[in-house]
């Protein structure tokens, strides 16, 4: 790796995941940078999961209201038909 790297100095970010600090690692003349524990700032994936939550929510929600309108509309319909049923018995 050495070859490939060169002979400036290397500076490698990573989040602080705890594979990422264990002993066991060499790292030679590559310098790890550690972001802080959370940082939605430094990392843009954070912005998309923020955006497609909003978008999956609202989502869910409308879903919800469809169904439940429907399921209105659907007793109306019900409750119009039983109606109709009940007017042509008295009627008779």
């Amino acid at each position: 790796m050495q070859k490939e790297i060169g002979s400036g100095r290397v500076v490698m970010i990573m989040d602080n995941a705890s594979w990422h600090k264990t002993k066991a690692l060499r790292w030679g003349r590559i310098e790890p940078l550690y972001l802080p524990p959370y940082s939605p700032d430094f990392n843009p994936i954070e912005r998309i999961w923020l955006v497609s939550s909003y978008f999956l929510d609202f989502y869910r929600t409308a879903v919800k209201r469809l169904k439940f309108l429907l399921f209105a509309v659907d007793m109306f319909d019900c409750w119009n038909k039983l109606s109709c049923l009940v007017m042509r018995l008295f009627c008779k």
